[in-house]
């Protein structure tokens, strides 16, 4: 078959057994998280995934996919409910590396993912395209004593700390300090790019400005892929992207330059607390 062209395409390749509708659970974020602040990227980040198997913060499974995948998989729509309000999207969660927040001040603190940067996908009908992410540490091992403080650059030089969206190596000058000296574990936070750069194509070195007595986290790479609006305590958020918006996006995960991505599909969730259950469905089709 050739590839999605007209909106009767999608039904007849439903007709033909190439569409799914996967329901989904989320864990239960139990534990209260910790909110950002302005040093820390404003935003309060939370990560919801599947809830069979995954333990937060170490053990991450994804929200199910089919497991082969001939071709791109569209998303012809989502629905989404949580017990309370907020905001979120439907990402993918690449895991660049991680960090280790007791480093000494002015030393190295990121180990970067076996995983080649950028990742790549076909974007616009163009293959092996570079795919613009949101950089976020996601703590492992919750801090103590002293908030830790750091800056995305190489110690030696300085030099650049990450490639942005142009491709360009940047060297860092903002300071990123968590919101308190006992972020807990499970929070996420943004970390604070250039002016003018609006996403990264890799990170490759963090160093320490202020150590805490304890704390790890890992950086991922976010690609947000649709909106959820999460308006109201169990209101039903619903994305329909074939008769509401010409956003068919590939749930298939990006692509790394080398190695083996670790990657999770997810819900990001702009927002704290705990006690949160989140749940919907998601349909898709075989676009090939």
């Amino acid at each position: 078959m050739s590839a999605i062209t007209v909106r009767n395409d999608v039904f007849q390749r439903m007709g033909r057994g190439l569409g799914t509708f996967m329901p989904f659970l989320c864990q239960n974020h139990t534990a209260t998280t910790t909110g950002g602040a302005a040093a820390s990227g404003f935003h309060s980040l939370q990560m919801f995934l599947n809830a069979l198997g995954t333990t937060q913060p170490n053990t991450l499974v994804g929200l199910p996919l089919p497991p082969s995948l001939s071709g791109p998989l569209r998303l012809v729509l989502s629905q989404t409910q949580v017990s309370s309000a907020r905001v979120g999207f439907l990402a993918y969660f690449y895991k660049i590396g991680t960090v280790d927040l007791t480093a000494a001040a002015g030393s190295e603190m990121f180990t970067h993912d076996s995983a080649g940067f950028p990742v790549k996908r076909t974007k616009f009908g163009v293959a092996n395209t570079a795919v613009n992410l949101l950089p976020m540490l996601y703590i492992t091992t919750a801090t103590a004593t002293t908030a830790p403080a750091f800056i995305i650059r190489n110690p030696s030089g300085p030099a650049a700390g990450y490639t942005n969206q142009a491709g360009a190596g940047v060297t860092g000058t903002k300071t990123i300090t968590l919101p308190s000296a006992t972020t807990t574990v499970a929070s996420g936070f943004m970390l604070r790019m250039e002016n003018g750069d609006s996403g990264v194509q890799d990170v490759s070195n963090i160093e320490s400005v202020t150590a805490g007595s304890a704390g790890a986290g890992i950086i991922f790479g976010l690609e947000l892929l649709v909106p959820l609006g999460f308006y109201s305590a169990g209101l039903p958020s619903v994305y329909d992207a074939l008769f509401g918006g010409v956003l068919m996006r590939d749930l298939a995960p990006a692509v790394p330059t080398s190695g083996t991505l670790t990657g999770y599909l997810g819900i990001l969730s702009i927002g704290t607390g705990g006690n949160v259950n989140l749940g919907g469905v998601i349909g898709t089709v075989l676009d090939t």
